[in-house]
């Protein structure tokens, strides 16, 4: 299941790859950093941490950061 498109949260991440938590976080922060995902992190309107998703960069969001 997709959240809001191509938003993926964590704990569908931890499902679907069979890795441990950290694991996967490791290897998201690794995605982030070469740019290949995004992290979308939450926040509630009084500045309180929610749930974070990550969505692949696709080749029209490189493209159009590329432009402008």
């Amino acid at each position: 299941n997709k959240i809001g498109g191509d938003r993926i949260p964590l704990s569908q991440i931890i499902e679907g790859t069979g890795l441990a938590r950290q694991t996967a976080v490791s290897a998201i922060q690794v995605l982030e950093n070469c740019r290949l995902i995004r992290v979308v992190r939450g926040k509630s309107e009084d500045g309180v941490r929610k749930m974070n998703f990550y969505q692949l960069i696709t080749r029209t969001d490189y493209n159009r950061s590329k432009r402008g």
